[in-house]
């Protein structure tokens, strides 16, 4: 597995927000905030961890989705 290509839950936490992208916490769950981006997780031992390339494929869908909405 190349290491830079997967982000574990807290590394995706961090570069959604890098993104532009906010989380909030006490608005909705962190599962809820990945099925929202349509994200999908692989199990790597115990942990979860999620391809960087769907990871930047979500976030600009969403970017497109709330930029037409803004229009």
């Amino acid at each position: 597995m190349a290491k830079d290509r997967w982000l574990k839950g807290s590394e995706l936490l961090v570069y959604i927000h890098g993104q532009g992208l906010d989380y909030n916490p006490y608005a909705e769950t962190f599962n809820s905030m990945i099925k929202r981006l349509g994200l999908q997780s692989f199990i790597s031992g115990s942990k979860r961890r999620y391809l960087k390339e769907n990871v930047d494929l979500a976030i600009l869908k969403f970017k497109e989705v709330i930029s037409n909405e803004k229009q």
